[in-house]
């Protein structure tokens, strides 16, 4: 893995541990203010897929508490549930699909043609 990726990686990290904390109203390891919203409690790794290949990344992982009183997993806002692709690996392969349909609709008239 390159230098420039692994950074990119890495920033990406912070800003999912700078999202979380912005959340919570604290820094990890601080106190912070009143009442708690939620707790860390580790990370977990996430795939992401995109045209530098398949990347592993770390993504911090919290407890919260509900206005219900319900606990719940919080989910990043960057990082949606089940997403591994990103938006512009997503539009290289649908671009690839509608090239190879493409070509494969010309084959086809082709075919009816020529016959």
């Amino acid at each position: 893995m390159g230098g420039r990726l692994r950074f990119a990686l890495l920033a990406g990290e912070a800003g999912f541990e700078e999202e979380l904390a912005g959340f919570l109203g604290r820094l990890r390891y601080s106190r912070g203010d009143g009442p708690a919203k939620g707790y860390r409690h580790g990370h977990r790794e996430r795939q992401l897929t995109g045209t530098f290949g398949t990347e592993t990344v770390r993504v911090p992982r919290a407890r919260i508490e509900g206005e219900d009183g319900k606990v719940a997993e919080w989910r990043s806002k960057a990082l949606p549930r089940y997403q591994r692709r990103t938006k512009k690996a997503e539009r290289n392969v649908s671009t690839t699909l509608r090239s190879w349909l493409l070509d494969f609709r010309l084959d086809l008239l082709r075919l009816a043609l020529v016959g």
